[in-house]
């Protein structure tokens, strides 16, 4: 019989230290910190028992509710018996509603049954056992169940075949595909030079598609807030993107296919989520190509927090909680909220945190050091779980390991990031250009982008 838990059986802290046989997760090793590691210490204790940022005990046989694992393993079996015409068919507010957790469900059920294992990650502060001072809530999980692996497999099957490189593939020719594809957004890079990122063969950058609930379909608009009037527009999610202008940024309504990725992912890691992730599927994803013959990565980054944002809590400013605003527009990701990273493609890649080294908590993150226990091995069907209070403290990057005797043309790694956002904004149908609102036309950017059809 499956047993709801109720918010007094779940501790907050649940990782025991291997060998010093701790009872409370530390997320410094207090044998080897200072002043100032302890105020951190302090602030994100108190911040992982707020209601949006707890997590569950990972430690006990707890899974996601039956009733909505049901669910997502019925129209995941639907979706394989589909014909490919109606897979395209858009996901809406409602659709969502269908799998939201209820509040006596939030802490989920006691069931043997276990659709995700933990492969890396999650792990305390502990010179002694871990090698390391800094902890780690993030972590890497394995898909167990084998229908869901097949259905992800099966997803790809929606990619632009453009997009996956041949044996006989070089640079050039991958990159003279990619830029004919209509299915990634026409992103323009504005460093270290002017250049449109599909046609760039110098720049090291995973291209890009972003796909999003559709709170309201395609639709006139008839407003008067900024440009647009008489257009056809749909209103989806936004992601706010570093970098870019706003009238540089797309969007897209999610497929089926996608939703089914996204429903597998989060059942498959719903245990190690914070409550405010639990409650509901992930509302975005953007798709992130990686290519060998271009060297493709992520450079080290945070999300959502910057280094002032250790100092104001260092200097006892009273610091708020309310995301982080990026490219003039309001905060996109729901605060409290993780990022879950699906692979998939022929290669894995590296994932690494980088934090700073000891007495350096406000220093540059260039400075940044790592370990081996930071370091995931994002393979085929391996999802990385992204947590928001390592954000804070850590930042965050992926490359290709390469080795000089291999032929790294065709490899390929797909990165399906599927987030929790809040923001919502109008998007043109013909172009999945954003309309700019009056507030957007005072920072419009003199962009060149392609104008040509867009695939959905």
């Amino acid at each position: 019989m499956d047993v709801v838990l109720s918010h007094f059986q779940i501790l907050y802290f649940f990782v025991d230290c291997t060998s010093c046989n701790r009872q409370v997760f530390q997320y410094f090793d207090f044998c080897h910190t200072d002043v100032e590691e302890s105020t951190f210490n302090t602030f994100i204790s108190k911040l992982r028992k707020r209601y949006d940022f707890s997590l569950l005990d990972s430690t006990c046989h707890i899974t996601m509710p039956t009733r909505i694992s049901l669910l997502i393993s019925k129209l995941r079996d639907d979706y394989m018996e589909m014909p490919n015409e109606f897979r395209k068919r858009w996901i809406t507010i409602d659709d969502l509603k269908n799998f939201t957790i209820r509040e006596n469900e939030i802490m989920g059920e006691i069931n043997q049954a276990k659709f995700g294992t933990i492969l890396e990650g999650r792990f305390e502060g502990c010179i002694s056992c871990n090698k390391c001072r800094f902890g780690l809530w993030s972590c890497n999980i394995g898909i167990n169940d084998h229908k869901d692996k097949n259905a992800l497999i099966d997803v790809t099957r929606d990619l632009d075949k453009k997009l996956f490189p041949l044996a006989t593939d070089e640079k050039r020719s991958v990159v003279a595909r990619i830029s004919k594809s209509k299915y990634l957004e026409d992103i323009v890079v504005y460093y270290p030079q002017y250049s449109v990122l599909n046609e760039s063969l110098t720049s090291h950058q995973p291209k890009r598609r972003s796909e999003g609930i559709v709170k309201k379909s395609v639709h006139t608009f008839q407003g008067i807030d900024g440009e647009g009037q008489g257009k056809r527009i749909i209103s989806l999610p936004n992601y706010t993107s570093y970098g870019r202008y706003q009238d540089n940024w797309q969007g897209r309504p999610m497929k089926l296919s996608t939703f089914i990725a996204s429903l597998i992912s989060w059942r498959a890691c719903w245990i190690y989520l914070t409550e405010v992730s639990r409650k509901s599927p992930p509302t975005h994803c953007q798709m992130l190509f990686y290519y060998g013959a271009l060297k493709s990565k992520m450079g080290h980054h945070r999300d959502n927090f910057n280094v002032q944002f250790i100092k104001d809590i260092l200097s006892g400013k009273d610091v708020k909680m309310d995301g982080h605003p990026s490219g003039g527009g309001e905060n996109s990701q729901i605060v409290g909220s993780n990022v879950l990273v699906l692979t998939m493609g022929n290669k894995p890649m590296k994932f690494s945190f980088r934090f700073p080294s000891f007495g350096n908590l406000k220093g540059n993150r260039k400075t940044y050091i790592t370990s081996p226990k930071h370091q995931f091995t994002c393979g085929k069907l391996t999802i990385s779980v992204l947590d928001p209070i390592d954000d804070i403290v850590m930042t965050h990057g992926a490359n290709f390991v390469y080795n000089t005797r291999e032929d790294k043309n065709d490899w390929l790694r797909i990165g399906y990031c599927f987030r929790w956002l809040q923001s919502f904004r109008d998007f043109y149908e013909d172009s999945c250009t954003l309309r700019l609102d009056s507030a957007s036309l005072l920072r419009k950017s003199c962009n060149k982008i392609s104008n040509r059809d867009i695939y959905t």
